[in-house]
């Protein structure tokens, strides 16, 4: 016969062999993806230190070069306070660098004078660095035995400008003032409530015939005004009804030609006297 039987010992070794070079091919494919994978690894590690390597460049050159310094300071929307105070109060310089000026540090150091609302800075080109001011609106003076503040429409305080004088505002008393604290130079939050929401719920024509505004430690709030009606009794807790009460009867008030020593809103009835 051409074909003759293989032996069983002869089939163990070719089996053994194919089974020798399965496991030799298996550990090549290994070591093979092994080494991508290192080249791949190794590919990543030199792109990051490269990226790396540029950012450091990059910022010797923001930071370290002369063109790329502060020659200018513009400031806006300021009505009272001179520019000359907000470039001393910024802390920046002339020719410094711009991008080691962070905006955030700028707004907080001009946001400890209480008479600024709002604060944004921008860096603009390369050379040129723009300061918006918001300042507060005075819209009641604060009279007190140590002296006089202005208050704006959320009840916030602040000293007085210089800049304007003493305009014609509306006076806010505290009575038995004596013993009256301010806590961090701020009014009371029931006082700072009932003056946002005066000012916010009440039309021009009512906030225009109050005079000066009387809170008492009695939960009362006194409006004097101006003629015909002397004065006006509201509660700081009923103080939304209250409100609504005195918008309501406002063009009423201003009818009556008689003088009117007070008008009590608190209660459910109008008690005129």
């Amino acid at each position: 016969m051409l074909w003759k039987k293989i032996k069983p010992e002869n089939k163990t070794r070719l089996s053994n062999f194919k089974t020798k070079k399965r496991e030799v091919l298996t550990d090549h494919i290994r070591w093979g993806w092994a080494i991508m994978k290192g080249v791949r690894i190794g590919a990543l590690i030199l792109l990051f230190e490269l990226l790396i390597f540029s950012v450091i460049e990059l910022w010797d050159f923001l930071y370290d070069n002369p063109s790329f310094v502060v020659r200018e300071i513009v400031i806006e929307g300021n009505k009272y306070i001179d520019d000359n105070y907000f470039k001393q109060k910024s802390g920046i310089r002339i020719q410094e660098n711009i991008f080691r000026i962070e905006p955030r540090l700028v707004k907080n150091r001009i946001l400890k004078d209480r008479r600024i609302e709002n604060v944004v800075v921008r860096k603009e080109l390369f050379n040129r660095i723009v300061i918006e001011i918001k300042e507060r609106e005075p819209y009641y003076y604060l009279v007190i035995s140590k002296g006089m503040m202005f208050v704006d429409k959320n009840g916030v305080l602040f000293t007085l400008y210089k800049e304007i004088g003493y305009p014609s505002l509306p006076v806010i008393r505290i009575e038995g003032d004596k013993n009256f604290r301010l806590k961090s130079n701020d009014l009371p939050e029931g006082y700072k409530i009932f003056i946002s929401e005066f000012e916010a719920k009440l039309n021009d024509t009512t906030k225009s015939i109050i005079s000066e505004i009387a809170f008492t430690d009695d939960d009362r709030v006194l409006l004097y005004t101006k003629k015909p009606v002397t004065k006006i009794i509201i509660s700081l807790a009923k103080l939304e009804r209250c409100l609504k009460r005195l918008v309501a009867n406002i063009d009423l008030l201003l009818a009556d030609k008689n003088v009117t020593e007070y008008i009590d809103l608190r209660f459910e009835e109008l008690i005129v006297k």
